[in-house]
């Protein structure tokens, strides 16, 4: 993995898919080839080297977990979340898998489904802080504003950098009347790099000083 690590993806693949037509029991192969596809957008040959890795390990996590986010990512949702299913079966206090697993539960609308999976990402890892936010936005749905911003506020102290969940907790605060504590947050949401987040935050802020 050598070539992807400096950025020869194209490459690593070349030479890792060498080493399978030598050695097509190679440990972890057909995974890390996928992998690499995933890398690359390429999602039908990821799909291929994973289906070559699960016939040879029907008891790799780290598989179907990949599998169910090559299937996600194709919006075949049902074969998604059957993958996610068996990774978090096979590895129930992997945070990640759990954490991946609840973000298809929120794209096929199960959201009450998708709150347990969150609660129990965090549970398993607490240093999640992705886990924190969509926990976060799962119980602000649900009115539990003040565990809300709880969950929020644990992902910013694990990630002080983490500008979607500075806007989240901003806006929250804005709307719970605490307007100092509010543009705190979101002026650290507005000095982030995603764009959607930094407008949110602009607009956030154009509202609270029109206050």
């Amino acid at each position: 993995m050598l070539e992807a690590d400096l950025g020869r993806t194209g490459r690593a693949i070349e030479q890792l898919q060498k080493a399978l037509a030598l050695d097509p029991d190679l440990p972890e192969g057909d995974l890390n080839l996928a992998t690499l596809f995933v890398r690359e957008a390429q999602m039908e040959p990821a799909e291929t080297a994973l289906k070559r890795a699960l016939s040879i390990d029907p008891y790799d996590a780290a598989a179907y977990d990949l599998m169910g986010r090559v299937l996600a990512g194709k919006n075949e949702m049902s074969m998604a979340l059957y993958s996610f299913q068996k990774a978090t079966h096979l590895r129930p206090d992997y945070g990640p898998y759990l954490y991946n697993y609840a973000l298809a539960l929120v794209a096929a609308q199960r959201l009450d489904e998708a709150r347990t999976q969150a609660q129990a990402a965090v549970n398993a890892d607490p240093n999640l802080a992705e886990g924190h936010v969509l926990l976060g936005r799962l119980l602000a749905r649900d009115q539990r504003l003040a565990e809300a911003v709880s969950e929020y506020q644990q992902a910013v102290k694990l990630q002080p950098g983490f500008s979607l969940a500075h806007l989240d907790l901003g806006l929250i605060l804005a709307a719970q009347g605490d307007l100092r504590s509010a543009t705190e947050h979101l002026r650290k949401a507005a000095a982030g790099r995603d764009p959607n987040v930094v407008r949110q935050a602009a607009q956030a802020l154009q509202r609270i000083s029109n206050h």
